[in-house]
């Protein structure tokens, strides 16, 4: 799943828990998933950002100082 996708899921859950209308053992379901969700969705903006600081540092490989 992409970044966004995970994110979409995780507020699906979280508007589902807030409805109210569910049973409280659907509700520790929903939180647990979106504890997974949430854990993955971390991981991946993590590396994206890892990846960007890569690439903004090769950029500064070539440049001569000021």
């Amino acid at each position: 799943m992409s970044f966004e996708e995970l994110v979409d899921l995780l507020e699906d859950l979280t508007r589902r828990m807030a409805s109210g209308e569910i049973g409280i053992e659907l509700a520790a379901g929903l939180y647990e998933q979106a504890g997974v969700v949430h854990r993955a969705a971390t991981e991946r903006l993590a590396r994206v950002q890892a990846r960007l600081e890569a690439l903004a540092g090769d950029g500064d490989q070539g440049a001569s100082p000021p």
